[in-house]
This record gives C-alpha cells, structure tokens and sequence, in this order.
C-alpha cells in the first residue's frame, strides 16, 4: 500500500509525466475521523487493548510507520539482507564446495488453514555467519510431498548438520529413514545426543556433540525442545546475530547467478511447492523458473513474519515470542503464520553450535601412574 501511496504522491507532484488529463486525490485519515456507523467501536477498544501503539497507529491511524513495532526491527533485517544480484543470491542447488545447515519446523496437519512444515537452508560463510538461501513453508500437505522435498535438498546441498523441533521432529526423521526413498539412497540420519538444556553444562555439551558428529555416517541432527529457557535465548540470539550482521538474507538472483540456478539438475517434476496446483500442467522449464523465483518471496514471507513477532511477559516471568492477538485468531487458508520465522531461529542457533564445538577443544587428562627412571 505504500508503495502504491507513493506512485500516486508522484503523479500529483508532477515527478511523473503521464499523458491525459486525469486527477488524482490522496485521503489519509484516522479511524476517529470517519463516520462511526463506517467502523465497529467494539473492534477499536478490543485492538486497542492487544495492540501496541506503533500496530495500531498502522492499521487504525492511517499512519505510515518507519519501522516495525515487532521484537526484530525490519530496518535491521533489511540491512543484513544482501543487494539483488550479488553473491550470496537464493539457491535451488547449492555447490558442492559450500557448507550448509538445515532446518526445519514440521507440522503434520493437511488442512490448508494448518501451520506451515517449514525447513530453511544456510550457507555458512568463512567469517562464521550464515546466509539464508533456501526457504521451503507449505500447509496442507501430506507427508509425501515433505519426505521428496527434504530428499530433494539433502541430495542438492552439501549439508554439514541439522536441527529441528522436537516436537514432530522425531517422527518425521524416523519416516524419512523408513521411507522407501531414502532406503533406496542408502541416507538414514542419525542423532546428536547432547541437549545443550543448561547453560553451566554448555561446554561439556559441546564436547560431547564433537565427539558424536560424523558427517559421513550423518550424524549431524539435533532435534531441539522447545523449552521456555531456550526460546528465550534462541530469540534473544536471532536479535543480536542481526544486530551485529551475523546472519544474512540472499537477495534474488540475476543474470549469471540466474542462469545457473535455472539451469540446476534437480528433480523438479517431483517437487510441490506452491498451494495451487497450477504448476503440475507446467513444463519443466516454466516450473524450474517459478521455483527459482519463488525462493525470493519466500526471504520475503521469512522476514515479513519476523516483524510480526512481539514478546510478552507473564505474570511468573515466562517470555513468549508469538504473533499478535489479533493475527492469532484469523483462521483459514490465507491467516498469518509464524512457521518460517521458527525455522529461523532454530537455523540461527544451530550455526551459533555448530562453530562453537568444530572449535572445541578437548583437553588431555592423565590419570593414574607415570612411572620415572631413577638414576
């Protein structure tokens, strides 16, 4: 919307010539300035009471904030999100001299109003951060098309390690290994046993986790619970990691960069990634192009729902990270979701563990005799 406020601000001024002799006019007004009978009072005091003040100055005030009222500010992501067309760009087939970690928030519904199964794809770069090139959400979907599509990026990216929620994680994992897909690629992955639940044990943990992670075997997931302590800190970590551009967004791929990612060998026949059905009486080359370009939107809807997220605390302490009141109760096909975002967070920390014990250090401990020669 304001997008389109600002093309018709410049038509009026005259920064844009257009021919005819057509006139344009810009109403920006408050709720409070209409007619009452044009709104329901019950709505405004009940939004007045979930929202903050910076949400309901948008959407009642007609006001055009510079930022959003969210825990992550959309000027922070904005700035760790790199320019269209430059290294690092959105990948459907990574190379095979990268690194990459995956993630991913499973939900089993197929409603078309369920949650998203959302799985995320980073590109860790030399200087320990990660780039987000590869995002995947889909609601209503069984669990075929998830286990084709979690093949499909194994077998597309070099995936160094995993993390997912616990909560649906363990049983989707163990279908994937069941599954007559991955029996036939001879992929079974296996699991990390450290839970990095307590601070104070952090360094053991990580001792632990370097000494059971084998990358060939594909011993590299954790599945992570989803405890108020963690959350806490995950979110808190996303936060800074944005603050100090440890985690980045690709920007949308062009020329060169375009040509090569529509050009990957990946089963794209046997891919389902939008709602619609549209894409199955594509051609192969037609779909290969909305996929690549599909992966665009999907940074986008990751970030859109980070700016949603706002914290609130109870009255025993405990944080939660959710979306709004008022978005939590939309239903149906099209109702905000936060899915995307949870991948995130879950990728964030996994990079953030997966540096901390590649650099772990084990230290040799003697014990017993040491026998000395007498002289």
């Amino acid at each position: 919307m304001y997008k389109l406020y600002e093309q018709f601000e410049r038509l009026i001024q005259g920064d844009i010539k257009e021919d005819g002799n057509a006139t344009r006019c810009i109403m920006q007004f408050s709720y409070d300035c209409a007619p009452r009978k044009l709104y329901d009072e019950n709505l405004i005091l009940q939004s007045k009471a979930t929202m903050s003040q910076s949400q309901f100055d948008r959407e009642f005030g007609a006001i055009f904030t510079d930022d959003s009222s969210g825990y992550f500010k959309t000027s922070r992501m904005a700035a760790c999100t790199i320019p269209d067309g430059e290294s690092t760009c959105v990948e459907v087939k990574g190379s095979p001299n990268d690194k990459y970690i995956l993630s991913f928030d499973p939900s089993w519904a197929e409603s078309d109003s369920s949650d998203d199964f959302a799985i995320q794809v980073f590109k860790l770069n030399g200087d320990k951060t990660g780039t987000l090139v590869h995002s995947y959400a889909m609601p209503g979907t069984n669990l075929k098309h998830h286990i084709e599509y979690f093949h499909y990026l194994i077998n597309s990216f070099n995936i160094i390690a995993m993390v997912g929620d616990y909560n649906g994680g363990v049983q989707f994992i163990n279908a994937c290994n069941e599954s007559g897909l991955f029996q036939k690629s001879s992929i079974k992955i296996k699991m990390l046993t450290s839970d990095f639940e307590r601070p104070e044990n952090y360094k053991e943990d990580l001792l632990k986790a370097k000494k059971e992670y084998d990358l060939k075997d594909r011993k590299y997931c954790i599945l992570r619970k989803p405890t108020s302590g963690w959350i806490r800190i995950a979110n808190e970590l996303l936060q800074s990691h944005f603050d100090h551009k440890k985690i980045w967004f690709a920007g949308r791929a062009m020329d060169e960069f375009y040509k090569k990612q529509i050009n990957s060998k990946i089963p794209i026949k046997d891919l389902k990634f939008l709602r619609n059905i549209a894409e199955e009486k594509q051609s192969d080359g037609a779909k290969m192009i909305d996929f690549v370009e599909h992966q665009q939107d999907m940074i986008e809807l990751t970030k859109a729902q980070c700016a949603l997220i706002q914290i609130k605390t109870s009255p025993q302490g405990n944080q939660t990270f959710d979306l709004p009141d008022t978005l939590k109760r939309t239903s149906g096909p099209n109702k905000a979701r936060k899915d995307s975002y949870s991948a995130l967070v879950l990728g964030n920390w996994m990079i953030k563990i997966f540096n901390d014990f590649q650099d772990a250090k084990v230290e040799q401990v003697y014990t017993g005799f040491t026998p000395q020669f007498i002289k």
